[in-house]
């Protein structure tokens, strides 16, 4: 766990999270609010009440160093997300940037990140996708590299609407299809071994939180037998059932029910609601 290596390297560390249901997720984990002494609501011209001086501003300035072949790249980080990185090149749309070249791969992305290294080091690999459909694809990807059989669970579709005439015109098919974001798919497709996360909070006490990583251990036709791989759950072991879910954010015409398991392919997370 990162957590634990650099507090063994002597390193502060102060592991933070949005919500107090994540926080919970991490180890000693606390809110962004709790750290840096953040009123609610946020707004653009709010500041943290830390005190400069104080033991703890001490503790984030550590936390915040980087080395000396860090400091490029964050810097270039901190212009992207201030809108100031522009392409060099002519002729192409406004939000195109270029790219460092140590950050650019010549092949396969997956082959960089997954290719050659061990199944617990895969554990803690990760590829961020801009959409949807990316997460998709390269998760199943990844998948197919596991050396274990492939388990495929169909989920139960229906849909709803004020209209019923309206609903009973989008054919099975084309609602399996579907995907939105924050919904597991109708064919998920798993393995013993590979690396799952939760899509809904089912059970804050055992640490079974929206976003929490599992290590699946049994595949069954009606619940899934994981392991927790971090937190104050760490190793626990949890039985995941199907339930039935509803997307919370999604542009259709329709209510979508899909009865899945709550899960997800963890290799490829979305890096914001984007959908592909």
């Amino acid at each position: 766990m990162i957590h634990d290596y650099l507090m063994a390297q002597n390193v502060a560390v102060s592991t933070s999270a949005w919500t107090g249901i994540a926080a919970t997720l991490l180890k000693n984990g606390k809110t962004l609010h709790s750290i840096f002494k953040l009123p609610v609501p946020l707004t653009e011209t709010i500041t943290c009440n830390i005190p400069p001086n104080s033991d703890q501003a001490n503790i984030l300035r550590q936390n915040m160093m980087t080395n000396e072949n860090e400091q490029v790249f964050s810097q270039w980080l901190l212009q992207i997300g201030n809108g100031r990185v522009q392409s060099s090149l002519d002729n192409v749309s406004d939000d195109t940037i270029d790219i460092p070249e140590q950050c650019v791969c010549i092949d396969s992305l997956v082959s960089d990140i997954f290719d050659n290294c061990t199944q617990d080091e895969m554990k803690s690999r990760v590829i961020l996708s801009p959409k949807n459909v990316d997460c998709l694809k390269v998760n199943e990807d990844i998948l197919r590299r596991l050396p274990t059989e492939s388990k495929t669970c169909l989920s139960i579709d229906s849909v709803s609407s004020d209209n019923e005439m309206e609903a009973n015109n989008y054919p099975i098919e084309f609602i399996n299809s579907l995907t939105p974001s924050g919904m597991p798919p109708h064919r998920l497709n798993l393995k013993v071994g590979s690396i799952i996360m939760l899509l809904r909070n089912l059970s804050i006490t055992q640490g079974l939180c929206n976003g929490t990583r599992l290590e699946v251990l049994e595949l069954h036709n009606h619940s899934i037998l994981a392991s927790i791989m971090s937190g104050s759950h760490a190793q626990e072991r949890v039985l995941i059932p199907r339930i039935k879910l509803n997307p919370s954010d999604v542009n259709i015409p329709f209510v979508l029910h899909r009865t899945q398991f709550p899960v997800r392919l963890s290799y490829s997370m979305t890096i914001n609601k984007a959908q592909g």
